[in-house]
């Protein structure tokens, strides 16, 4: 993650917003905090539910196949009783532990899977993460860019705690975090409403009524 950061404000860093034409354009700073503008950016939210959904729904398949590896070793463990009991004859005693080593050889089988299962998904959701992270940067840095330019900024540093360069002190006054944050949740969608029916209730019955 902080290399990401690195990379998308290293370019922000660096780039020197021209101000109209002039070979050498005076100096402006403002300053922006890219940690907490991914943090509170509206895509960030939404992977952060979509990815949990995800989270969840791995674990479940995960803890479904444990389920069956349980069960698989339970087996294995009745056929080895049984190769070992005294109490059947040669040729079953020989049938069972025929069975059983099969059956040790579907719980290898099945830990293999389970173990691929969850190194491949661990990796799948870290790749679509690290993805997600790349994008959101690019998009928040090419707003605060735009941001930056309408107020004639030459420079704009990141003040986050991520950030690649330490920025000891920045006034406020320099900051377009606010503005920038703003900018790029314009487009959040709308909540959705939730219509709740009021459950009816018994009419409520006098004395009078009664008679």
């Amino acid at each position: 993650m902080k290399n990401q950061f690195r990379s998308v404000i290293a370019a922000l860093a660096v780039a020197a917003v021209a101000v109209g034409v002039q070979a050498k354009p005076a100096l402006e700073v403002v300053t922006v905090d890219m940690d907490q503008l991914f943090t509170k950016y509206y895509k960030t939210e939404t992977q952060q539910a979509k990815m949990a959904d995800d989270e969840k729904k791995a674990t479940e398949i995960r803890d479904g196949m444990v389920k069956e590896r349980e069960a698989m070793v339970t087996k294995a463990k009745e056929l080895q009783e049984q190769a070992k009991s005294k109490l059947i004859n040669e040729e079953a005693r020989q049938k069972a532990e025929a069975e059983f080593e099969k059956q040790v050889g579907v719980v290898r089988a099945k830990e293999g899977e389970l173990q691929t299962f969850v190194q491949q998904t661990q990796q799948q959701l870290r790749a679509i993460w690290s993805q997600f992270q790349q994008q959101a940067f690019e998009e928040i840095a090419k707003v605060a860019s735009d941001i930056a330019k309408k107020k004639g900024a030459t420079l704009v540093l990141n003040q986050g705690a991520s950030a690649s360069s330490v920025v000891v002190f920045a006034d406020a006054g320099f900051s377009i975090t606010e503005d920038v944050l703003v900018a790029i949740n314009k487009d959040r969608p709308a909540p959705a409403i939730s219509v709740t029916t009021p459950a009816a209730t018994a009419p409520v019955v006098t004395p009078a009524a009664k008679k």
